[in-house]
């Protein structure tokens, strides 16, 4: 091949190789103005959620301060509960309680003995001021210590004070007593029925009503609340709070089941010559149950001034035959407006019922629960004129 052509072939090659070149470096212009621009973006993004992380906060420590502290509460509990105990010796709590005995077999058996001190089967507890009974298992000694760290709840209480007070409430699922006794002696009612149906937890309830000098001013029944007058299955849990009601017929998750009375909370409370209108509030704990409680209550739901708490737990609902829409469809037709008792919401506390589904949206998983607080308006719901 002469000179020539070699020195043309070369530049040939120096073109393509430079044109080459020229193409790589315009991509990489390109990729570096497109990484730019996303970083740009992603800049504009995190001071955007920097700015709505602000906000957020802002308005958690604003709402932190709409209501007292749950160590504000209990501070009172003291001087509350020897104002509490000077109530139960009035004649009108006297009689309260002499009725009671006169009427409940249950609760008098358990009166009976505490006042001969054979509470073996349970160890005393206390919490703050006030003390609680617990049961006692040999398999589980976990129960005690269990009991002793869950406390009180009274950042609930003092979220629901708006709407709780009042001269009666209604304990459904009353447990240990941690939520009538505390309300009691704060001053937020003046008198709690309480209904429990698993009888260790009932006896135990009774005790810790009785030690701390509260006869006469919350009253428990060993009930089941349910949409129906008769027997229940109670499924025990492992732990005081856990044990749960199942359809009669229905596969236990283990073989051990208690038959317990039930009844509708309209049967109760007229069994119990409850005035209604004294009712302000009633609070519903029942492991999944709740749709079975509401049904079985028209008499009350029509009395548009009392409040209901619920928790709510789809796992729960779900286990016990029943699911979140059933439960969600039932406070739909009965009330109005609600607050979503999660600590970590920061919306405004109020909402109307048509935002309940949304605002319960964050209940995807099972595993995740909520306490909300429902009451009506009389007929006006929101939106009407």
């Amino acid at each position: 091949m002469s000179s020539l052509a070699k020195r043309r072939k070369g530049d040939v090659t120096v073109r393509d190789e430079t044109k080459r070149l020229k193409s790589e470096i315009k991509r990489l212009k390109g990729e570096i103005r497109k990484g730019r621009a996303q970083l740009a973006e992603f800049r504009r993004t995190a001071a955007d959620w920097k700015a709505r992380f602000r906000e957020k906060h802002r308005l958690l420590r604003q709402a932190r301060h709409l209501v007292p502290s749950p160590a504000v509460l209990e501070t009172l509990l003291p001087t509350r509960l020897a104002a509490a105990q000077e109530r139960a010796r009035r004649p009108d709590a006297v009689a309260r309680h002499r009725e009671f005995l006169r009427i409940g077999k249950r609760y008098a058996q358990a009166v009976e003995a505490y006042e001969a001190g054979h509470m073996s089967n349970a160890q005393s507890i206390c919490v703050g001021a006030l003390k609680f009974w617990v049961p006692l298992e040999a398999r589980l000694p976990e129960r005690v210590a269990r009991a002793q760290k869950q406390g009180l709840p009274l950042r609930v209480i003092s979220n629901t004070r708006e709407v709780a007070s009042g001269r009666v409430m209604l304990d459904v699922g009353g447990n240990l007593g941690r939520t009538a006794i505390p309300r009691v002696v704060l001053g937020d009612v003046e008198i709690a029925y309480a209904a429990e149906p698993h009888p260790e937890n009932y006896d135990c309830l009774v005790w810790s009503v009785l030690e701390n000098g509260l006869a006469g001013l919350v009253l428990p029944d060993q009930v089941a609340i349910s949409s129906r007058d008769g027997t229940a299955t109670l499924l025990p849990s492992r732990f005081a709070g856990g044990h749960a009601l199942r359809e009669p017929g229905a596969s236990p998750e283990n073989k051990l089941t208690l038959e317990v009375p039930c009844c509708q909370l309209d049967t109760w409370t007229e069994h119990l010559k409850v005035n209604l209108e004294d009712v302000n509030f009633i609070k519903v704990d029942v492991q999944g149950w709740e749709p079975k409680v509401l049904r079985g209550a028209s008499r009350i739901l029509s009395r548009q001034h009392i409040a209901w708490q619920f928790e709510i737990s789809p796992g729960r609902l779900k286990r016990a035959g029943s699911c979140l829409e059933e439960l969600l469809d039932l406070m739909d037709l009965h009330f109005d407006w609600f607050v979503d008792l999660d600590k970590t919401r920061i919306e405004s506390r109020l909402a109307p019922i048509d935002q309940l589904r949304s605002r319960l949206s964050h209940l995807e998983s099972e595993r995740l629960e909520t306490d909300i607080v429902l009451w009506q308006s009389g007929g006006l719901r929101s939106g009407q004129s």
